[in-house]
């Protein structure tokens, strides 16, 4: 039996398991933790999923976590290992500005600070809207006054960083973003962002969103996760890939030890539900698609449905919770959340978990009466209702462990 390896010694191992994949599929498991997305206020271009991120308050407040007790276990444990910077959006100060409640008066008091869990003024247009004449006459009536009052600046990097510039609030300084466009040819942009080019400038390169945010155990078990599944390709054996079973018995073993509120990662990278697999009969397959995975599926390259990293519950959901088997940050970045799937499935999923998009699928294809003869519809009817039946039964076992707990 193999030795079971310590987070420090797995991550060394796992590097040198790359270097006997193509180099397509090195790239892409380096890319896993090494390169997050681009998606925030002054985003940085794709650095570690480690890195300083920005968390919406009405996220924090949605996933009950606002409150002094989350906010002093970060600053006491570094729980975000780069940093967080609370967004506060519009109105919200307004909220802020009114209330008594210690957290909130916390977020005032560290606009532009230095601790784990920092803050900063957002004047923005709202998402999914054209115009922003509420937003502008809030930046216009309270926005700047609060700004004058207090001597705020606009947010930036420090001309000195420490260490590395994606790591730290205390590599940030400034209070505030205005990005207020739509409805009015004049958009009002305070700092301008991005040069001539459109490329956002370095100073600004502030934050990785929060929901790609994992820390470096975390993100060890998304690695390791994401290698022992690319080993079941049903045509992995074309690699030639030299101790393949010691290898996979070792990063088993490792799995084995990952304990997480939402499962064990082994058992829950084996078979993810009752109804839900990724390794099928020892074969990696896609479970949106229901499609065996083959080694070629991750060459990108002419590949009109490549292989990528999907989630189970989605990005959109905003999900972020305290992991108390880890004592970490969690976000729908966690490795017992991702898998691989085909690009086909990823966008079909859109935001559904997996079951719930199986259910949508078959519920359209009995619509379109395109499932099978017509004999069998109240057959699958039938079955589609056990099936809701089922997962109401199991969604309500877990609701009340969650609530013995």
């Amino acid at each position: 039996m193999s030795e079971c390896l310590s987070s420090t010694d797995i991550k060394k191992y796992c590097n040198e398991i790359i270097k006997l994949f193509p180099k397509n599929i090195q790239t892409f498991l380096k890319n896993i933790n090494g390169k997050a997305g681009t998606k925030a206020p002054c985003s940085m271009q794709r650095v570690n999923v480690k890195s300083r991120v920005t968390l919406p308050l009405s996220v924090l407040k949605e996933n009950k976590l606002f409150n002094m007790e989350f906010i002093n276990n970060c600053n006491k444990y570094n729980l975000f290992e780069g940093g967080c910077y609370i967004e506060i959006i519009n109105e919200e100060l307004t909220i802020l500005i009114e209330s008594s409640k210690p957290e909130e008066k916390y977020l005032l008091e560290n606009l532009g600070g230095d601790k784990n869990i920092s803050s900063f003024i957002h004047f923005t247009s709202r998402n999914g809207y054209s115009g922003s004449k509420n937003e502008r006459e809030y930046y216009n009536t309270v926005g700047k006054k609060y700004i004058e009052e207090h001597g705020l600046k606009p947010l930036c990097r420090k001309s000195i960083c420490i260490g590395n510039v994606s790591m730290g609030n205390i590599n940030v300084e400034g209070h505030y973003l205005v990005n207020l466009s739509g409805g009015n040819n004049n958009t009002i942009q305070i700092p301008k962002l991005c040069n001539d080019s459109g490329k956002i400038k370095k100073k600004y390169q502030l934050f990785n969103m929060y929901y790609d945010y994992a820390d470096s155990n975390v993100s060890i078990d998304r690695l390791v996760k994401f290698i022992y599944l690319f080993l079941d390709c049903y045509d992995i054996e074309s690699l030639n890939i030299e101790k393949f079973n010691e290898i996979k018995q070792k990063l088993e073993k490792y799995m084995n030890t990952r304990e997480y509120d939402d499962g064990n990662l082994l058992e829950k990278t084996k078979e993810y539900s009752s109804v839900v697999s990724f390794i099928k009969d020892g074969v990696l397959i896609c479970p949106l698609t229901n499609k065996k995975i083959s080694v070629i599926d991750f060459n990108k390259k002419d590949n009109e449905d490549p292989i990528e990293i999907c989630h189970d519950i989605s990005v959109a959901d905003g999900k972020i919770y305290y992991d108390k088997k880890n004592k970490c940050v969690i976000t729908a970045a966690a490795p017992n959340n991702l898998f691989f799937g085909f690009k086909s499935g990823n966008m079909q999923q859109q935001n559904m978990t997996i079951e719930k998009y199986h259910i949508n699928s078959d519920d359209q294809c009995i619509k379109r009466g395109n499932c099978v003869f017509k004999k069998y519809l109240y057959e699958i009817l039938n079955q589609k209702d056990e099936e809701i039946s089922r997962l109401k039964q199991q969604l309500k076992e877990q609701l009340q462990c969650s609530h013995e707990e």
